[in-house]
């Protein structure tokens, strides 16, 4: 659909999309060279149509809607509008100067990547590129030289010609954006990486994007978005701490490295000569994995985390009356923040259910925060609650997820600290304690639970998940750590785990417990781990006021 008619292929085949929204300049003053050759930088500059004065990509008010623009450009005589990206709308374009390109394997690569494309396309002002325009996010702008590419999704001005190759809709072209980083390393560097020396690592789950965007929505994204823009200012002015916390943000969302090397030189902080040594993105990610699997904390501050918990638990409703007579002498902290929050939500308030709940939650996400060296120890709890059926053992799973819920609107990393209620082998077990190291489990029925892992003639899996729980509590101190385990089949295999923080709280009616328990569990060492808190009151009255 390409035709010489500039202003009516504009107002014809510009996307409807990019039309309905006034982010539109025109352009095009002066002679586009000069009388010695030389190009004329305004040319191609934005211009606001409302004032002709200059536009800026960084101000809404110096723009102005598709029609303010075209008829300013025909009223003018000026050649060009364009379509100013920001990164509150939801589009991006990637320009392919495709016969400009450096040689003919790169020509061929973006010739395919084009008769795969299912957006619109057009081709560029000078007719040698096409921009293909849909929906998609980049962490920052692409202006590859080399290889004559550029990506785009914010503080860019694009000269739309309406010259259409392919008169599409809009598509999601995020895929499109993530395979050309993939296969052109060089895009803002990613060449200088020396890729042979990344650690294998499992591959991401995420998009660049989608990783990109659940980072920044986290209560500490401020930080990661302050490093991604070349800010250093957080980390004493010092570029490499700079870079290794970026990179160590990286690492805690994704085990894929080249997915974090990549994301990493598409920074600001990339963009000094450090960074393209082939040697330090692949040493740094390797020092922050290594990091990460310490005794030291993930990127996700303890004190935002709890901070966070802390806001939801506190609800201004009516306390329900104390389970036992006299007043409840609620803990300090955010362990009698929980045991509050507990209480206002249960249909039939405990206190002793809530108190468990409170220590298991604050347990389970600040076990690592309290790993000492002398004596060897952490803060892994093993609890065991028991109170008969119908006494509110269920306000233990609902208060939790809902609080768990809430927090990880604003830090979505909360969820790592709760783990599954179930585990079926000690393998699996480890293998969740390796991306994990800090959790709380909160699990139902854990009478028959126990009784089969301490059962002699029970299945080798409840035998090994004892055994692991055994060799867990013991290696929660600083300096300790989980061996790993070799099997029969591969798969089962573990990996070494530093400092563990494992915290259990079982739920289970006392008959189911006591019925069958016997002097060897306590022999073993099993029992002994765990701290048994027991409700013996009355079934408590109704809490109509639970939140």
């Amino acid at each position: 659909m390409v035709t010489s008619d500039p202003a009516a292929a504009r107002r014809r085949y510009c996307p409807e999309e990019l039309r309905a929204r006034p982010q539109w300049c025109a352009a095009g003053f002066g002679p586009e060279f000069f009388d010695d050759g030389k190009p004329n930088p305004s040319y191609k500059a934005p211009i606001d149509p409302k004032t002709g004065r200059a536009a800026s990509t960084t101000d809404p008010r110096t723009w102005g809607t598709f029609e303010q623009a075209t008829t300013y450009a025909e009223a003018h005589g000026l050649p060009f509008v364009g379509f100013v990206f920001t990164a509150d709308d939801p589009f991006a374009v990637v320009d392919f100067d495709t016969y400009r390109a450096p040689d003919d394997q790169v020509r061929q690569l973006y010739a395919a990547i084009l008769a795969e494309n299912d957006s619109y396309a057009e081709l560029s002002r000078s007719g040698a590129g096409t921009h293909v325009i849909g929906y998609g996010q980049l962490l920052a702008g692409v202006n590859n030289r080399p290889n004559c590419l550029e990506m785009y999704s914010s503080a860019r001005f694009l000269i739309c010609t309406g010259n259409t190759t392919n008169y599409q809709p809009l598509r999601n072209i995020q895929e499109l954006l993530d395979e050309i980083n993939r296969l052109v390393r060089g895009i803002s560097g990613v060449d200088k990486v020396n890729w042979r020396d990344l650690e294998e690592g499992d591959e991401g789950t995420l998009t660049d994007a989608d990783l990109v965007a659940k980072i920044s929505s986290a209560e500490n994204g401020d930080k990661f978005d302050a490093l991604c823009a070349g800010d250093i200012s957080g980390h004493g002015n010092d570029w490499s701490v700079a870079d290794a916390a970026l990179i160590e943000f990286l690492c805690f969302y994704t085990p894929d490295n080249v997915q974090v090397a990549r994301i990493f030189m598409m920074s600001k902080l990339a963009e000094r000569a450090k960074a393209h040594r082939p040697d330090y993105v692949p040493r740094t990610i390797a020092a922050m994995r290594a990091k990460l699997t310490s005794d030291t904390l993930p990127p996700v501050e303890a004190s935002v985390l709890v901070a966070r918990a802390k806001a939801v638990a506190k609800q201004d409703v009516p306390m329900p009356a104390p389970s036992v007579d006299g007043s409840i002498d609620f803990p300090d902290g955010l362990v009698g923040e929980v045991e509050r929050y507990v209480l206002a939500s249960s249909t039939r308030p405990v206190h002793e259910i809530a108190l468990a709940t409170g220590i298991a939650v604050v347990a389970g996400i600040a076990g690592r925060s309290y790993n000492v060296s002398t004596p060897a120890t952490g803060l892994n709890q093993y609890m065991l609650l028991l109170a008969a059926t119908g006494t509110g053992k269920e306000a233990i799973h609902a208060s939790v997820d809902r609080l768990f819920f809430e927090v990880r609107k604003t830090v979505p990393a909360a969820m790592d600290f709760l783990g599954p209620a179930k585990f079926a082998s000690g393998p699996a077990l480890v293998k969740h304690i390796g991306k994990h190291p800090c959790f709380v489990s909160i699990m139902g029925e854990f009478g028959e639970t126990f009784r089969q892992m301490t059962n002699p003639r029970g299945s080798p899996a409840d035998q090994t998940l004892r055994q692991v729980m055994l060799d867990v509590y013991s290696k929660s101190g600083q300096g300790q750590s989980l061996r790993m385990s070799v099997y029969s089949d591969a798969e089962k295999n573990t990996s070494e785990v530093a400092s563990p923080a494992l915290t259990i709280l079982g739920e289970a009616a006392p008959e189911s417990f006591f019925d069958h328990l016997d002097d060897s569990q306590i022999t073993s060492g099993f029992l002994p781990r765990f701290i048994l808190i027991e409700y013996k009151g009355d079934r408590p009255p109704r809490n109509r006021s639970a939140i």
